[in-house]
């Protein structure tokens, strides 16, 4: 880790240049076929964790450093994969925030925010994977 700008932590691999990103999207668009407070059905495997999820990999157990509060280094290993658009699923009632040092860094590295409760996001993944290159942190229950 490397301390950067607003005294937080940033994971290494964030500070390689972002050029090209719109090549090398996605091996195949992912599928989410549905989402219930605290499960999630992704190309017909359930989860029932909250997930952060970048080309080619979903990562389960995922936690934050704070519990409702999304911060950069949360979410390091997505950034690392240069996505276009970071979908936050903010929880069933959208109780998730994201940080303002985050949204900050998005800004900076164009990368596109969607902050909006689960079940919205899930429709929104949808509708850009294949399309875009995504990441997400999906937030399951509150």
């Amino acid at each position: 880790m490397v301390r950067q700008g607003y005294g937080i932590l940033v994971h290494p691999a964030l500070l390689r240049p972002l050029e090209d990103r719109a090549g090398d999207l996605t091996r195949r668009a992912m599928h989410i076929e549905r989402y219930d407070f605290g499960q999630i059905v992704i190309d017909g495997v359930t989860y029932r964790q909250d997930l952060l999820i970048w080309p080619g990999t979903i990562k389960k157990d995922w936690w934050r450093l704070e519990a409702h509060l999304l911060q950069v280094p949360d979410v390091a290993e997505a950034l690392a994969a240069r996505p276009q658009v970071l979908v936050v699923g903010m929880g069933q009632p959208g109780r998730l925030q994201v940080a303002a040092d985050l949204a900050q860094y998005l800004k900076e590295n164009d990368i596109d925010l969607v902050a909006v409760p689960t079940a919205e996001a899930c429709r929104i993944i949808n509708s850009l994977s294949g399309k875009k290159r995504l990441a997400a942190a999906l937030h399951l229950t509150c």
